[in-house]
């Protein structure tokens, strides 16, 4: 399947991610640099480094600009608790999922994170991961969730992007299910 997908350079893997779940490139380093920057002034106006991205001026960026440049699109986001089961997220409710991963480099000795896409077209999920050669197809919704399954256990973030006219319907059924205890399928 030919499709958009942007592959990783520097630590820009939040910019790949966004690109990837849009299928076009509607972010670039110097849009996320800039909402890093509104943010740092926000929130460490005094601060010599920005928080919010790498020191080095390689990306790196922090869940706050991945959010914001979001919202700045008009998508919402809801974070999954990773302590709660997979199964209860409404996949067909969804825009796309990102996630934001723990990743080993240099032979294990420094950790990083990593911003990766997941993405539905024509009702198939894909693993739209920068790192890859071409998003990959989840053959099946188990699949997917089964992948999903692993990053929970080892304490990936997840965001849920959604479109505005979905959210409450969204919250609503992870709301509805918080009932159940965590970690456990409903």
């Amino acid at each position: 399947m030919e499709t958009f997908h942007e592959k990783q350079r520097l630590q820009l893997c939040g910019v790949h991610a966004l690109n990837n779940l849009f299928r076009e490139s509607k972010f670039s380093k110097q849009v996320l640099d800039g909402i890093a920057h509104r943010l740092k002034e926000q929130t460490a106006p005094g601060s010599l480094i920005n928080p919010h991205k790498s020191i080095w001026g390689t990306g790196n960026y922090d869940a706050n600009v991945i959010i914001a440049a979001l919202h700045s699109v008009h998508a919402e986001v809801v974070w999954f608790d990773h302590r709660r089961d997979v199964h209860l997220i409404p996949l067909d409710l969804l825009f796309g999922i990102i996630v934001n991963s723990s990743t080993k480099r240099f032979f294990d000795l420094w950790k990083t994170r990593h911003w990766f896409a997941l993405t539905p077209i024509d009702g198939v999920w894909y693993n739209a991961d920068s790192n890859l050669d071409e998003p990959q197809m989840f053959p099946t919704t188990s699949q997917l969730l089964e992948f999903l399954d692993e990053h929970r256990k080892a304490e990936a973030e997840v965001l849920l992007v959604v479109t505005p006219d979905r959210l409450k319907e969204v919250e609503s059924k992870l709301q509805h299910d918080l009932t159940s205890p965590i970690g456990e399928p409903v």
